[in-house]
């Protein structure tokens, strides 16, 4: 079985990575950011992801969930401006709370598999500095 596959398939994944190991305490006050992440696969069941190349890094597709959508909306949007591809097959597995101490911010992202269809449209002008890589 294949990595997608058992995403695709095991519903009780979610809950694997929904843990919280740090003291509500420590953020209690920050500020919640909404995102989404998704896991894109390919026909060869690889991942894809964006290589910044301006700071040399790598990410998965996805950002801000904004005021008028939902984190499903957001995926598919995201999506689309970073990577060209509308996604199907899409399916929500968990949530990964990260908490960035210096900016008081909780960024809870929403994460999501899903495959990738068609050919690759035009990517947004701001999503210049980035490469797809699988």
């Amino acid at each position: 079985m294949t990595i997608a596959n058992f995403l695709m398939t095991n519903s009780t994944f979610g809950n694997l990575i929904n843990i919280n190991f740090t003291p509500k305490e420590l953020y209690e006050n920050f500020k919640v950011r909404k995102a989404t992440r998704v896991l894109i696969f390919n026909t060869q069941n690889k991942i894809a992801l964006l290589h910044e190349t301006v700071k040399n890094y790598h990410s998965l597709p996805g950002g801000q969930v904004e005021a008028n959508e939902t984190p499903l909306e957001s995926a598919k949007r995201e999506c689309l401006e970073e990577t060209g591809f509308e996604i199907n097959n899409i399916k929500f597995i968990g949530v990964v709370r990260e908490v960035l101490s210096g900016n008081e911010i909780l960024n809870d992202s929403n994460i999501f598999i899903a495959t990738k269809t068609g050919e690759q449209l035009k990517l947004s002008p701001q999503e210049d500095s980035e490469k797809i890589q699988y």
